[in-house]
C-alpha cells in the first residue's frame, strides 16, 4: 500500500534535498528522544533521592542523617549535606589572627 504521501513514495521519488531534510529530521528526532530519556531518567533517580531525604529530617543526630542519605557520588542531598558540615565546623574553628575573605561572608 504505496501511497503518494507515504514516506517510501517520498524517499523513492525525492531528491537530494528532500532525502537530506528526511535524515536530518529522522536524527533529530532520535536525538531529541534521547535527550527525553535521559532526563526522565535522571528526573525518576532524584526523585528517588529527594523522598530519601526525608529521612535526613527525621534522624536522631546529623551521623545518622547522613547515613540516611546513601552516600553516593550522584546523590546531590547528600553533597550538600557533607558541604554543609564541612562549613559549620570551618566557621567554629577558624583563626582570628588569620581572618579571611570567606569568614566575612
Amino acid at each position: 500500500m504505496d501511497t503518494q504521501f507515504g514516506v517510501l513514495h517520498i524517499w523513492h521519488h525525492g531528491d537530494w534535498v528532500a532525502r537530506s531534510v528526511f535524515v536530518v529530521l529522522l536524527t533529530m528526532s532520535v536525538a531529541s528522544w534521547m535527550v527525553i530519556l535521559v532526563k526522565a531518567l535522571d528526573l525518576h533517580r532524584l526523585n528517588r533521592a529527594a523522598q530519601a531525604a526525608l529521612g535526613f529530617w527525621q534522624a536522631k543526630d546529623y551521623a545518622d542523617g547522613l547515613d540516611r542519605l546513601e552516600p553516593h557520588a550522584d546523590n546531590p542531598f547528600h553533597q550538600l549535606a557533607v558541604e554543609g558540615r564541612e562549613a559549620a565546623a570551618h566557621l567554629q574553628h577558624k583563626d582570628p589572627q588569620r581572618p579571611q575573605l570567606h569568614d566575612s561572608l
